[in-house]
């Protein structure tokens, strides 16, 4: 499961052949798992960034490697997701506190420099 070279956009067929499996199977996955849904074109060919080709990773780990049932491979991706938004809910916080802590700086700074 390798992948060569990054670009911005890989098509259907580029990724079935980084993982060897049917261009068909992408399409269901993507009936099956929500969180997977490439940006089409207008023409509606699908266009799978690099947050895709770390979903698809997953997914493939899960039930190619591991064994996993579908079900129990969207279980664990839920899971995975939930942990996810924590961290970035989390990390939110912190920006903000870290912003309002320099947005007092700069008005101590320009209050220095005025007197």
């Amino acid at each position: 499961m390798k992948f060569q070279q990054k670009k911005m956009f890989y098509s259907i067929k580029e990724v079935a052949t980084m993982l060897n499996v049917e261009v068909s199977l992408l399409r269901y996955w993507e009936t099956q798992f929500p969180s997977l849904k490439p940006v089409r074109t207008s023409t509606k060919i699908r266009q799978y960034q690099e947050d895709d080709l770390q979903e698809i990773r997953v997914i493939y780990g899960l039930v190619k490697e591991q064994g996993l049932t579908l079900a129990a491979a969207k279980r664990k991706l839920a899971r995975h997701h939930d942990k996810m938004n924590a961290g970035v809910e989390c990390n939110s916080l912190k920006l903000r506190h870290i912003r309002s802590e320099l947005s007092a700086l700069i008005t101590e700074l320009d209050e220095i420099i005025l007197d």
